[in-house]
């Protein structure tokens, strides 16, 4: 093992030194003129960074790594610190809302990457599809990816399959299926001391429990992984806007309201257009629960701008149910106007396999028809709505 070898393991323990000792490392390696050395420095510091929330400067320094790698003589090792350099890339450009280029540099690490950086791109885009909505696909990847992460022995690998696929269960309904997920990922992320991966974990229990309406234990929850999160150097921000919701689900509007639009600001400043995109979305509805429905349209109508330039279809279209939420209580459209579209859009939500935004759009659905004097549509829609129910553990869905 060479000195960066032994850095690996304490990227989870102090992010701040590792990026610190191979700062010291890349500056050697470009003296030196060695290449390979830099390649696999910067990829490694990139890695800290990206702990850290220095996203601007992970993709420097993996821009730069790629760079390196093809300077370098070794054929070979240099493809296979292009991929791996691919691969981070398309991580840290996928976190920024950049979709279509993420996608690209996946492509590139898959083609020249060894066998386990392939198997690690096919699981890149699965939590890429999970990012932009399309969670069928990316429960599928998962799925099919599980067997062959537990056969090679990748345990921090099964631990972030178990946590995404947990995130997915949540957004489902399936709270004790997505409960059992984050137990496991919590067990093999200490099993190996991987403090950043535990703190990501309490941060998935408390979004889970905020959906069951455990509030005191979300707020428990939420609160234990930002603790854990400053210890390693990391200003978790993802963490307060899912913060956010248990305020809402705590009726404190007008705080979330306040909170989420910071939140959104501060994100976009800092080039994060995916997390200002849910952050606005959050804002949107705290404000229409505080009564401001101006400020909620504004602000439900910038996340769906931002969801659509990231072709995260299926985010877009929670925007756009909240902007149907938001012009039901306007009235500003004849009653009944916008049933059709709500029917279509339970439908893709559905496909999507988001079965709470579906029988969301099919309850404002049926609120229009009735409104609109179509008893029978009404009644119809009504029925829908309670067979979707049934199956969902969400609080907000059983009220």
């Amino acid at each position: 093992m060479d000195e960066l070898d032994e850095l690996r393991p304490a990227l989870h323990r102090d992010p701040r030194g590792v990026a610190e000792r191979t700062t010291a490392l890349v500056a050697a390696a470009r003296t030196r003129g060695d290449h390979a050395l830099r390649s696999r420095c910067l990829a490694l510091r990139d890695r800290a960074r990206r702990s850290l929330g220095e996203m601007e400067l992970a993709e420097l320094d993996l821009r730069e790594a790629v760079a390196a790698a093809g300077d370098s003589s070794d054929r070979p090792a240099a493809e296979v610190l292009a991929a791996d350099a691919h691969l981070g890339l398309a991580g840290v450009l996928a976190w920024a809302g950049r979709t279509a280029e993420a996608f690209e540099h996946l492509d590139q690490a898959a083609a020249l990457g060894d066998e386990r950086t392939v198997a690690y791109a096919a699981l890149q885009r699965a939590s890429v599809a999970q990012r932009t909505g399309r969670n069928d696909v990316a429960l599928a990847a998962y799925d099919a990816a599980l067997p062959t992460l537990c056969r090679l022995d990748l345990r921090t690998d099964q631990a972030l399959v178990h946590m995404n696929r947990a995130m997915i269960r949540v957004i489902a309904g399936e709270l004790p299926a997505a409960f059992a997920d984050l137990g496991r990922a919590e067990e093999l992320f200490a099993a190996e001391g991987n403090d950043f991966g535990t703190a990501q974990v309490r941060h998935g229990f408390g979004v889970a429990r905020v959906r069951g309406g455990d509030l005191p234990g979300a707020l428990a929850d939420l609160d234990d992984a930002v603790a854990r999160f400053a210890r390693l150097g990391h200003d978790a921000l993802d963490v307060h806007v899912d913060r956010v919701e248990a305020l809402l689900a705590a009726g404190l509007a007008a705080d979330a309201a306040a909170d989420a639009t910071d939140l959104a600001r501060r994100f976009e400043e800092a080039g994060s257009h995916s997390l200002a995109a849910e952050a606005w979305l959050r804002g949107a509805q705290a404000a229409r629960l505080d009564g401001d429905l101006g400020a909620a349209h504004a602000a439900a109508s910038r996340a769906r701008t931002l969801f659509a330039d990231q072709s995260a279809l299926g985010w877009e279209r929670l925007a756009r149910l909240e902007i149907h939420r938001i012009v039901a209580e306007l009235g500003d459209t004849p009653a009944g106007a916008a049933t059709g579209d709500l029917v279509a859009l339970a439908d893709e939500l559905n496909t999507a396999g988001d079965p709470v935004g579906a029988v969301a759009a099919t309850a404002l659905a049926c609120r229009g028809a009735l409104a609109a004097g179509d008893q029978g549509a009404a009644v119809r829609l009504a029925e829908a709505c309670l067979r979707g129910a049934a199956s969902i553990g969400v609080l907000e869905v059983r009220l």
